[in-house]
Formats: C-alpha cells, structure tokens, sequence
C-alpha cells in the first residue's frame, strides 16, 4: 500500500512518467510524493521533483501539515516556488469546499455531530481561531456557511452585524455559530460564553434564532447548547 513515506531514488530511464501512471493506472497507484510531484509540476537544480515533494511533506508535517500552511508559509520552504506554492494551496482549498459541499448534501443538521462533520475539516487543527456561520432554514438545512472572522492563535474578533448580516443576506431562520481552538482544548471560556449570550439576545431582536455554538478542538467538540462542560468525541456512539 502507497503511504508516501519512502524516499524516492534514482529514476529509470524506461520508468512512466507520473502523469502516464495515474492515467494508465489510476490516482491510487501513485503516492503521497508522487501525487505532490504531479501538483508541484518541476523540481530545482540539483534535486528532483519528487525529491523535493518527499522533503515538503517530511518538513511540512505531512499532508495535514501542509493542508493547514498558508501560501506564503509555503513558499518558506526552500526549493518552492510561489506558483508551486498557489498551487498548493489552492489544492488544499479545493479539498476544504467539496468536503463543505458533501456536508450540504445533509437533508438536515439534527445534532452538534452533524456540525461537527460539516466543518471539522475547516477548522481541525487550524492555526488561527475562525469564527464561522451555519445559516439554516426552518428545517434546519444549510442555507450557506460563511467565514465571519479569523484572528490570532488565542481570539477572533466577532461584531454581532458581521454575524446577522449574512444571515439575514442568507433569508436564514436559525443560525448555528462555529469556530475553533487552536490549542486543540474545545472548552468554552468566558468570553466566549459572553458572546454567544450576547448573539442570543440578538438574534431573538431580529427573529433568527441561535440554536448551538459549537467549538471545535483537536478530535473534539463542544457545544453549549448541550452544555458547555461536556467534551464530545466526534466518533462515540449516541
């Protein structure tokens, strides 16, 4: 099984090209470096394509690692290019949309699990809070998720009209609120206990109600509508 661990060797003349191989054999028969050659496109002077592909993920913390690094992060690394770095994460944005999209095919979110699924792959380990918005109609089908605000490693700064106003954009009923720890310890604090009270008591103002606030740690959730003190693993059963 390809695991994208072995460093590549020394090419063989007679060997298919990687673009040849997924197209003879399929995207499974190639690796993690093989599949990051393929996106980088061309190595640097003195070592390969896949080389290079082989020491980004080793240095970059995997795919995961890599998933979570902004462009310009990228680019940091030696040998990388800022086209190739584009390319990247533009890669890794596509990724974060379909698993959005596949989570909209949900007839409705019934739980803060539901929730948990939809954005978990946005959020996860992410190394900035970002505070997003679930807007719902009355049978609490995902209208549209919107990114309110992203911050620092320790806060993102959230105004009650950046939340609404796409809601009410949305025609939205209900919303349910979003965002993540990047110490991977979902549990509230105060503030954001503060917070969600204060969008509360706005959304009741403006008839859309808050149904949860969810917070998203590493492998984990909280949501306050289920009570703030209850850390949720995202695999139990119900």
């Amino acid at each position: 099984m390809k695991d994208g661990t072995a460093k590549p060797g020394r090419e063989k003349p007679d060997k298919p090209s990687l673009r040849e191989k997924l197209l003879l054999w399929g995207e499974e028969t190639l690796s993690d470096t093989e599949l990051l050659a393929l996106v980088l496109g061309v190595g640097r002077r003195g070592e390969g394509v896949e080389s290079l592909a082989w020491r980004l993920l080793h240095e970059g913390g995997g795919l995961s690692g890599l998933s979570r690094a902004d462009v310009h992060h990228l680019a940091g690394f030696r040998g990388v290019g800022k086209a190739q770095a584009a390319r990247i994460a533009g890669i890794f944005a596509l990724a974060r949309r379909l698993h959005r999209q596949r989570g909209r095919n949900l007839a409705r979110l019934t739980s803060a699990r539901d929730v948990y699924r939809l954005v978990a792959g946005d959020l996860a380990g992410f190394p900035q809070e970002r505070f997003l918005l679930l807007c719902l109609d009355g049978k609490n089908r995902v209208l549209r998720v919107h990114q309110v605000s992203q911050g620092t490693a320790r806060t993102a700064l959230v105004h009650p009209r950046d939340v609404f106003f796409p809601a009410i954009a949305a025609r939205a009923l209900a919303v349910v609120l979003v965002h993540n720890h990047p110490s991977g310890d979902p549990r509230p604090s105060r503030e954001d206990l503060e917070l969600t009270d204060r969008l509360r008591k706005g959304g009741e103002l403006l008839g859309i109600e808050v149904l949860d606030h969810v917070i998203i740690g590493e492998g984990s959730y909280v949501s306050l509508a289920e009570g703030p003190e209850k850390v949720h693993n995202p695999r139990e059963r119900s």
